[in-house]
């Protein structure tokens, strides 16, 4: 289930939320996961998925999920 989808004039964002914190092993697991989220929206919604993020409330960051690279930003 996506936690939260966001629309926008050009496409969607997609959130899923953890609780916990976000190791590497975790990381790997967690893009697999929004990564097929993003490709379902895509799919039914005919529009592309712009950004992917984690957001984790233990750390209260939001990890940038893109092709190559993962970006963490820290929200507090």
């Amino acid at each position: 289930i996506i936690d939260l989808l966001v629309e926008t004039g050009d496409g969607y964002i997609v959130v899923d939320y953890k609780t916990g914190e976000i190791d590497a092993q975790r990381l790997i697991s967690y893009e697999k996961q929004i990564s097929l989220y993003a490709r379902a929206v895509e799919k039914l919604l005919k529009k592309p998925v712009l950004k992917k993020y984690i957001y984790s409330f233990s750390s209260s960051s939001f990890t940038e999920i893109q092709s190559e690279t993962v970006k963490k930003r820290h929200f507090f």
